[in-house]
């Protein structure tokens, strides 16, 4: 992972703590494990990037993980153009143009 993605990672997540909302100590959990997964440190997965893993990850269950925001940060952080270039590449997949 670049320095790039690892910078929008903590402010996409900076952001989430700044907010109105506190933090739970479930969107805490998922982010930790998001954080182990893009940093290739999975601790009970196979360390692919994938809702069921972050949530495995986690120990929180899918319906958590969608009420929590940190699901909207992190499909925010996968649909930025270097993050999901980098998951093209690691699939076998080409970048387009």
């Amino acid at each position: 992972m670049n320095d790039e993605t690892r910078l929008r990672i903590r402010h996409t997540f900076d952001r989430l703590s700044a907010g109105g909302r506190g933090l739970t100590d479930v969107d805490r959990a998922l982010i930790e494990a998001f954080e182990r997964l893009m940093h290739g440190l999975p601790e009970l997965t196979d360390g692919k990037i994938t809702v069921v893993n972050v949530c495995t990850e986690a120990g929180v269950s899918r319906a958590s993980y969608y009420r929590s925001p940190v699901a909207q940060a992190v499909k925010e952080i996968l649909e930025a153009p270097q993050t999901a270039a980098r998951n093209r590449r690691s699939c076998g997949q080409k970048s387009p143009g």
